[in-house]
């Protein structure tokens, strides 16, 4: 199991990003962050939860519980 399987399984597992991060690195971990949001809604990225909108656009809610798009 490769870590983009790993990662695929579980929405809320974080996919964490360096600036140590090869170019590779970070092209894989935006595609395996696309495909949850597009396969489960939401996906956990930078230990902040995202959601994916009715309109396809990409938003957090905010500790008021209110939508802010990214």
């Amino acid at each position: 199991m490769g870590i983009s399987d790993f990662l695929m399984a579980d929405p809320e597992r974080d996919i964490k990003t360096t600036i140590w991060d090869s170019e590779e690195e970070l092209r894989e971990k935006a595609d395996v962050h696309r495909s949850r949001l597009k396969k489960y809604g939401c996906s956990k990225m930078n230990g902040k939860m995202l959601y994916l909108g009715p309109k396809g656009g990409v938003f957090r809610y905010t500790s008021k519980g209110k939508r802010r798009y990214v």
